[in-house]
């Protein structure tokens, strides 16, 4: 099976093409091209020559900070109850009206007949703008996931090192941005985007410190949304 994966940053499109069967994926071919903001279809054709879009599955991946995620407990364990009641905290729990949001959520846990459950959400404006650039190139992409979802695809591939237990934290680390993802039994439980990166004129202490003071404030408010879950 082949897969294009176009990622936007705020700083770059990547272009990553890999073929082959779940636990056996190589790649093909990356491309990083440097950028501000979402690039114009010009700029993504270019990004993509040599890449064959035949029989593949093309992902978009967005930027963190552009979605929204809340942990939401509820008292019901009905599927049914449980959609109608995340549409209402939909109003409450964004920043923008519920009708402009692209809206997904799932089960973390349940117990006792109530679920804890992970709201995702997106300004449909913002989703909008990213699938006209791919439509413009001839793309019409399989799926868009935030990025937070797309490390937790390649902590799934490459697994996971035995003497390692979950929950675990993976911390991806880029030219500007530092990606925080908790994972524990195959779902995203709680992800961050700090605006620290290893790229710039900083120096690298100035850098490791500035992102460790921004790993204690995630971890206290991670505390404070899953009370009693340590990475």
């Amino acid at each position: 099976m082949k897969r294009i994966v176009l990622e936007f940053t705020r700083t770059s499109l990547r272009v990553l093409a890999v073929e082959g069967a779940a636990g056996r994926l190589r790649g093909r071919k990356y491309v990083v091209q440097p950028g501000v903001g979402l690039p114009d279809a010009e700029s993504l054709r270019r990004a993509m020559t040599g890449v064959s879009m035949a029989g593949a599955q093309v992902i978009g991946v967005l930027p963190r900070e552009q979605v929204i995620t809340r942990l939401i407990k509820l008292p019901t364990t009905k599927t049914d109850e449980l959609a109608q009641m995340i549409r209402l905290s939909g109003k409450v729990q964004l920043p923008y009206p519920a009708e402009q949001a692209m809206i997904d959520w799932y089960v973390i846990e349940q117990q006792g007949g109530t679920s804890l459950v992970q709201l995702v959400a997106c300004h449909r404006e913002q989703l909008n703008r990213a699938l006209n650039v791919l439509r413009q190139t001839g793309v019409e992409p399989t799926s868009m996931t935030p990025n937070s979802w797309g490390i937790l695809a390649w902590y799934q591939h490459l697994g996971r090192l035995a003497e390692v237990s979950e929950p675990v934290m993976i911390l991806n680390g880029d030219a500007d941005r530092t990606d925080l993802v908790l994972v524990r039994g195959g779902r995203v439980m709680f992800s961050r985007s700090l605006s620290h990166g290893f790229g710039g004129s900083q120096a690298e202490a100035e850098v490791l410190e500035a992102l460790t003071q921004e790993l204690e404030r995630s971890f206290m408010n991670l505390r404070k949304e899953l009370p009693g879950v340590e990475p």
